[in-house]
């Protein structure tokens, strides 16, 4: 596998493991889920520099936040039953848009 490619997924993972950790947490308050949710974005840092070895910072951080965007609402969805707009799909539709053309070289 392409390790830029590699290396933005696992940021992408990483911060959504993050995000999923921080909102139980807000839910319970048990400060595991806290340090937990400490340790995954410290992991993104981690990748997100691995991945600036592949390609520079500006499309690293966009396919970074377009990703996470669409992961975490996806699992804001289904796993949080969090309320997904009209406006927020379509949104979530031009960000797929946007990832299609920064990938077109």
């Amino acid at each position: 596998m392409n390790p830029f490619i590699l290396n933005v997924s696992i940021v992408i993972l990483l911060d959504l493991a993050g995000i999923v950790t921080a909102k139980i947490y807000s839910l319970n308050k048990n400060s595991v889920w806290l340090w937990l949710a400490i340790l995954f974005f410290a992991g993104t840092g981690l990748f997100f520099a691995r991945s600036l070895k592949y390609e520079g910072a500006a499309t690293v951080n966009i396919l970074w936040v377009a990703g996470s965007a669409i992961v975490v609402t996806l699992v804001g969805y289904f796993a949080f039953k969090e309320d997904i707009t009209l406006i927020q799909a379509i949104g979530i539709l031009i960000i797929i848009i946007g990832l299609i053309f920064i990938n077109l070289k």
